[in-house]
């Protein structure tokens, strides 16, 4: 498997420790109790290929779940 975690830009210094834990969890479970998939790298070429959730919430209620 291969897993990746990159494109923080400026903000890596702030969003590395979170990532790296998540990153952690994903490797050695196989899963993460973090919602990921807005993330996947898929939304570039496929944007129906991943759950939105929260924009799906706010475009149906206006509000964010």
């Amino acid at each position: 498997g291969l897993f990746y975690a990159f494109g923080f830009c400026g903000h890596g210094f702030q969003l590395g420790p979170g990532v790296g834990d998540v990153m952690a969890e994903l490797i050695s479970t196989g899963s993460t109790r973090t919602l990921i998939s807005p993330f996947d790298i898929r939304r570039f070429t496929d944007p129906t290929a991943i759950e939105m959730p929260l924009m799906s919430s706010l475009m149906s209620t206006g509000k964010l779940v």
